[in-house]
């Protein structure tokens, strides 16, 4: 997606689709509440999964990342997918490190953690 946005060494995150984001967030809050009023009976929960991950994006540190503006993967700001593998590019020694895997994708750390962070803030909706 960087590489669509005109330049490959981008670090950090694209604000048009951040607050393209943002935008549709607002109204599918808007619109599951809407739901809740028509159908009160209905068992519906809006979860926000952006201002979680955005959180460990913008403060890495706090969660034990020591990277977060570049994947694990090649140079990690152009390599998605297929291109990052170790006949391809090289592949940082520790994943953990990193917030993202390649330039679009979270790690496997960053996509448990932000499920723990989502399910604790939100269980008791869930289960009530």
């Amino acid at each position: 997606q960087k590489m669509l946005y005109g330049n490959p060494k981008l670090e950090g995150c694209i604000d048009e689709l951040n607050e393209a984001e943002l935008v549709y967030n607002i109204k599918l809050k808007a619109a599951v509440a809407s739901l809740k009023a028509r159908v009160p009976d209905i068992k519906v929960v809006y979860i926000d999964i952006f201002d979680s991950f955005m959180d460990i994006v913008r403060n890495p540190a706090k969660y034990g990342f020591e990277t977060s503006n570049r994947g694990c993967c090649g140079t990690g700001y152009i390599e998605v997918g297929i291109t990052c593998n170790s006949n391809v590019s090289s592949i940082c020694p520790d994943a953990s490190k990193y917030v993202f895997w390649d330039a679009v994708h979270s790690t496997e750390r960053t996509y448990r953690l932000t499920a723990k962070i989502v399910l604790d803030k939100y269980i008791s909706q869930l289960l009530s």
